[in-house]
């Protein structure tokens, strides 16, 4: 006969607490350290330069794509298939020398965040109450991106 593992009352088992902090872990690198913490240790400044950059942008790029009258929801296509022309070049970079290669992603990011930001504000102009959720999860993923490009850049002198 098949036994159940025993826990305690009140308690997911191991594996699911395994999976919920698997989950729950910030961004990070391979040694576990979250990569703002690299950077706050190494170039404070590259955070504070990074911060306020993003939110220049964002505020240009949300002004814009809220102001304007034109209908943008013909971007959505083109933008996807720029996304995954960005990571193709990241997969490939990885494999070939590509000189400048990260000044190259990280501006083409910026671009393609940027015009996802202008998409996404203009949608949310657009859009009823009940959609809004989803548009303000996308106009995040746009900012954290955006400061995570902005944050290669600036930071690019640290190793």
């Amino acid at each position: 006969m098949h036994r159940r593992p025993q826990h305690r009352r009140g308690q997911a088992p191991r594996a699911a607490r395994d999976r919920a902090a698997v989950r729950a872990r910030p961004v990070s690198r391979p040694s576990g350290r979250p990569v703002v913490a690299d950077y706050a240790n190494a170039d404070p400044s590259a955070l504070w330069q990074s911060a306020g950059a993003t939110a220049a942008f964002v505020a240009a790029a949300g002004a814009y794509g809220y102001a304007t009258r034109r209908d943008l929801s013909s971007w959505g296509r083109t933008l996807f298939w720029a996304l995954l022309g960005l990571i193709a070049f990241g997969i490939v970079a990885i494999f070939v020398s590509i000189p400048n290669e990260n000044v190259i992603y990280a501006v083409a990011g910026l671009v393609i965040f940027g015009a996802f930001t202008i998409f996404d504000f203009n949608r949310l102009r657009r859009s009823t109450p009940d959609a809004a959720v989803p548009i303000a999860a996308g106009i995040f993923l746009d900012v954290f991106n955006i400061f995570l490009l902005a944050l290669s850049l600036f930071g690019g002198r640290r190793e």
